[in-house]
């Protein structure tokens, strides 16, 4: 039986210990190779980048663009679509 990727992420998250919901994880325990939620630590909270990332042998990717991220997040956290708020179109 082969798995799909989603399994492999799903597998990956559980054992680093990651969970599904809104928890954020330091960044130090982020996978290699799937999609996640990075934010940076401000003094109100973490707060969420708008786009997916992935990282891949060391560095992240924004996944969108497949272009590396010159900055640098401090939490990760599994990439739920469903989450993000959709941006409104600007019908022009």
């Amino acid at each position: 039986m082969d798995q799909s990727p989603a399994d492999d992420d799903a597998l990956g998250f559980v054992m680093l210990g990651m969970t599904r919901n809104d928890e954020w994880t330091p960044i130090q325990l982020a996978p290699e190779g799937c999609d996640l939620e990075l934010g940076e630590e401000q003094k109100t909270g973490v707060v969420p980048w708008p786009f997916p990332c992935r990282r891949q042998s060391g560095v992240w990717i924004d996944v969108a663009h497949d272009e590396p991220v010159l900055i640098y997040p401090t939490h990760c956290r599994p990439w739920i679509t469903e989450r993000r708020p959709r941006l409104a179109s600007t019908g022009h």
